[in-house]
């Protein structure tokens, strides 16, 4: 049987081999439409970047025109909104719609806006309403999911002509672009830390060490790096992270120095493998919500923001005397010698050097007859002077003395009468001493010492076993009721009918006559530190006058006794009285009793009224005992270089120290006293030389770093130096207030903390928080709080406030404020800012009124404003009844100042430039078909924009340069 036949292999073949080729074709089509998608996606991705690079060209041009000019300010818009203490992390009625739009001005009350610059020409503003088309820049990916901390701008079209497939004519949209320039200066800085261990130089290296065997020793701040803490802000605290952590390996200062940018910082959080990509304890969470606070670093240049150009170095130029000559409390300035330590002081007044010597404030010279057992008749001189160390610390009167120059002083007729009154007897004696000079040697008081503490306040006087040598009398810590030096004279004996004697001043022929004579007091000697003369004199108003008039002293009363003696009127002292300590020349309001009868009981009793009576009062029991109760400390000169500006205000005007015109760092409402001096002077803390300080090595400003490679500073220092962690004063973040008043925790100051009973590993909400108005020594005479401090009304002026209030108000200038207390001031130097810039809120009417110039914050008053609001509350208050306003006792704005006023400016040299592009269908517009997202970090730097020749100072315009960039993801927004 034959098989069967198979058929049809071959259609099924070919149908198989034709299927093939089919799906062959269909791939390559697929394939070449995917190729032709991608190309046209990769073209509209990189249509998208270049819009988004364009936009941040556009907003780097824009910093360059409105911020390159040193006289340019930045501030945010949320200085716009209603003037309350809340912070912008909470709902707020009254907020401004983008608080976070950066504002930009040159002065007269131009403003703009450093959002998308629209290419007609038109400005939206960040309050009232928007409709116009806009993109979110700050989103959940950088700020968490508070919507109140998000950031919108509008954006603008990018429209051409020629586009493919349309009119040559039509101009079609292609993408849209935007951006964003975020101020980074109005944020605290994550990267700040206590370098001053690193401070190894200069004498900054000494380690606190008190001798144990020398009582009170332990009280003493001898270190001069632990003084250096309590002038700058050595570790601003931020609640959620301890930058001085050194528990663990790396610590956390080891991660701040490997800083390269905030890019880097916010480029890994938890669970990375990089050590040194996160602070240690600094969740992702934490670093987004509070992303308008606080900023890894902002840098800054220190520019003349009122006039422009740089400011000058107070550390090393010669403008140290003369910039602050009319500030000083010292009547007309002060200013220290190249070769004078600050340890050894002179004080300059009109170009001559006047010691820093002791006061005298009240002096008595009076004259006794007395009859020896011979009955012989002898003239027995007394001297006694109060002296009063002013200043805030001790000074040596080694070597010192106190001349009387008495001139033109008439003799004496000794008439000795019977009962009848008949004269048995007359002589004429010259009272002057030889030469006419009395010299008085301070020799010892409070157990041998001859070192004055500050403020103390000691009474000398002639000693009855005091050695005589010549016309020196020695004079030692008496109250004044004995001892006399005895004028050599003939004798005169008395006869058994004696009754009484008669005194007369006569002329040359015996004539009772009034005589008018002068008397000049000066302190004089060499100190042996730096062998420097020393002279002070006195002037008094004056000529003392001598009545020709007859005394009749009776025999069995008291010595015959005759004198003059004046005493400086204290009263007025604290509440801008004429009397201030270093006037050479008194004027007849500044001393009592100085016209009184020679005979009068002021100038024949060496007795003078005691501390409970006088301010300026003696108690020897007291000083007996080395006690300070009535120490009276009022004048102030620094220990040690002062770090910042703001350190004038312990040694400028106010009612506690004899000026009442004028006083840096108090509010002034304009700056024509002040002259700017905040804006044109800093101190580098650049050591003079010889020095064995070098670059690569902390500065005592450690917040100051030199530029990298330098081997020698320019003429101008701020030429070569930022500022790391400069903070603008136009700042309404609470959270970044607090923790730069936050800046000296007591717990980090070996003395504070012993006085003020703070652990050294005290929880951060238990710690207290060091303020002071005597910044440059106030260890020295410092109390707390006095607990049996008497309550004063409202209604009490000053001087009549009782004398522990005024002695209190003077002795007392360190302050320990709680975590509540400085939170809460915070809060309030905010709500103040805003009623500053934006007066009554977001209307769109509204003047908008930047600072213009540190100076105009300080005039303004907004530090003060805070605190006096601050004091209103019972529970919060600062400054307790007793306390007399202007003295150190008081908290007020130069007090804050005191602290921080280095590293504030009313502008910001660091910002965050975020931009937007993307690409649209031509024909549908409102199709995007791809976005890019992109940012900067944009620095202002030293060097000069532009090759035109400024006119003035005022139009110095400065580079700006990208530091840093890179692509974001949307969800990165």
């Amino acid at each position: 049987m034959k098989p069967k036949r198979k058929s049809g292999f071959a259609i099924v073949l070919v149908a198989a081999l034709a299927g093939l080729v089919f799906l062959l074709g269909a791939s390559l089509v697929v394939i070449t439409k995917l190729q032709t998608a991608s190309a046209d996606y990769d073209q509209r991705v990189r249509l998208a970047r270049e819009h988004a690079r364009a936009a941040l060209e556009m907003a780097v041009a824009d910093l360059q025109k409105e911020m390159g000019k040193d006289i340019a300010v930045s501030f945010t818009a949320d200085t716009l909104s209603a003037a309350e203490s809340d912070d912008f992390k909470t709902v707020r009625v009254g907020a401004a719609r983008e608080p976070f739009w950066t504002g930009a001005s040159q002065g007269a009350g131009n403003v703009n806006w450093l959002v998308t610059r629209r290419l007609d020409g038109t400005i939206t503003l960040p309050t009232g309403t928007y409709s116009g088309p806009e993109i979110e820049l700050l989103g959940e990916g950088t700020v968490g999911n508070n919507s109140l901390l998000k950031v919108k701008v509008p954006t603008d079209s990018v429209s051409v002509t020629g586009v493919d497939g349309f009119d040559t004519d039509s101009a079609r949209t292609i993408g849209n672009y935007g951006y964003w320039i975020g101020d980074l200066g109005v944020k605290a800085s994550y990267a700040w830390y206590d370098q001053l261990d690193e401070v190894a130089h200069d004498g900054y290296e000494v380690l606190f060490d008190p001798n144990e065997e020398v009582e009170g020793d332990e009280y003493v701040v001898k270190d001069r790096k632990e003084r250096l803490r309590q002038l700058t802000i050595a570790r601003p605290s931020i609640a959620f992270l301890d930058t001085d952590d050194t528990s663990d390996s790396p610590s956390n200062p080891e991660r701040i120095d490997k800083f390269v940018s905030d890019f880097q910082f916010r480029s890994g959080f938890d669970g990375s493998d990089n050590d040194f990509r996160f602070l240690k304890g600094l969740t992702k969470e934490e670093t987004a919500g509070n992303f308008h606070d606080f900023t890894p670093l902002a840098k800054g240049l220190l520019v003349d923001s009122e006039r422009g150009g740089w400011r000058i170095d107070l550390s090393r130029d010669n403008s140290y005397e003369i910039a602050f000559r009319s500030f000083s409390n010292f009547w007309e300035g002060i200013g220290l010698e190249d070769n004078v330590t600050y340890e050894d002081y002179t004080l300059k007044v009109d170009n001559s050097y006047i010691p820093i010597v002791p006061a005298i404030t009240q002096c008595n010279l009076n004259y006794a007859l007395y009859f020896t057992e011979e009955a012989k008749l002898r003239i027995g001189l007394q001297a006694t002077v109060e002296v009063w160390n002013p200043f805030s610390f001790a000074i040596n009167l080694s070597g010192q003395r106190i001349l009387l120059d008495v001139k033109d002083l008439p003799s004496l007729k000794i008439d000795l009468l019977n009962t009848e009154g008949s004269v048995i007897l007359s002589h004429s004696s010259d009272i002057s001493p030889a030469g006419g000079k009395i010299e008085l040697v301070l020799t010892s008081f409070e157990s041998g010492s001859q070192e004055l503490r500050g403020g103390q306040i000691v009474v000398l006087s002639t000693s009855g076993d005091s050695e005589v040598e010549g016309e020196s009398i020695l004079l030692k810590m008496s109250d004044g009721t004995s001892g006399r030096y005895f004028l050599d004279d003939e004798d005169l004996t008395a006869s058994p009918e004696l009754d009484s004697i008669k005194l007369s001043f006569v002329d040359e022929l015996g004539a009772p006559v009034s005589y008018n004579f002068s008397l000049d007091f000066s302190i004089d000697g060499t100190d042996s530190e730096s062998g420097k003369d020393l002279v002070r004199v006195y002037a008094l108003p004056y000529d003392y006058t001598l009545s020709g008039k007859s005394y009749f002293l009776f025999t069995e009363v008291e010595p015959a006794r005759f004198g003059f003696s004046w005493k400086v009127d204290d009263s007025s002292l604290l509440t801008g009285g004429e009397y201030h300590p270093y006037y050479s020349t008194f004027s007849e309001y500044d001393i009592e009793a100085y016209e009184t009868d020679a005979s009068d009981g002021s100038n024949t009793v060496a007795a003078f009224s005691s501390a409970a009576f006088e301010l300026l009062g003696f108690e020897p029991e007291i000083e007996e005992a080395g006690e300070t109760d009535y120490d009276v400390p009022y004048l102030l000169l620094p220990k040690q270089e002062m770090t910042q500006v703001g350190q004038y205000s312990a040694l400028t005007a106010s009612n506690a120290t004899g000026r009442y015109d004028i006083s840096i760092a108090e509010p002034q409402g304009s700056d024509e006293n002040n002259n700017g001096y905040f804006d044109k002077y800093f101190f580098s803390t650049i050591p003079k030389t010889p020095t064995d300080w070098s670059f690569g090595k902390t500065l005592p400003n450690a917040n100051y770093v030199p530029l990298g490679g330098l081997t020698a500073f320019s003429t101008d220092p701020a030429e070569d130096l930022f500022v790391h962690g400069m903070f603008n004063v136009h700042s309404t973040s609470v959270d970044a207030w607090a923790s730069i008043l936050k800046g000296s925790p007591i717990s980090k100051h070996p003395y504070w903390r012993e006085v003020f009973s703070i652990d050294e590993n005290v929880a951060v909400s238990d710690d207290l928080y060091l303020f002071m108005n005597h910044p440059l020594g106030g260890e020295d005479i410092n109390i707390l709080n006095p607990s049996d401090m008497p309550e004063i009304g409202s209604d009490l002026n000053p001087e009549d406030y009782p004398l522990e209030a005024k002695r209190a108000s003077l002795r007392k200038n360190a302050f320990g404020l709680t975590e509540e207390q400085v939170n809460s001031l915070a809060g309030l130097i905010v709500k103040h800012i805003r009623t500053h810039v934006g007066g009554t809120g977001v209307e769109e009417e509204a003047e908008i009124n930047p600072f213009d110039s540190l100076q105009e914050f300080v005039d303004s008053g907004v530090l003060q404003d805070a605190i006096n609001e601050l004091n209103s509350s019972e529970s919060l208050a600062i400054n307790p009844s007793w306390v007399i306003p202007g003295t150190p006792a008081e908290f007020r704005q130069s007090t804050i100042l005191n602290l921080i006023s280095g590293i504030l400016s009313v502008r910001s040299d660091t910002f965050l430039v975020r931009a937007y592009g993307d690409a649209v269908d031509p024909a549908d517009p409102t199709n995007v078909w791809a976005k890019a997202y992109c940012e900067a970090i944009v620095q202002r730097t030293h060097e000069e924009y532009g090759d035109d020749v400024p006119a003035s100072t005022a139009d110095i315009d400065r580079k700006f340069e990208v530091v840093a960039f890179r692509w974001l993801s949307p969800s990165e927004i």
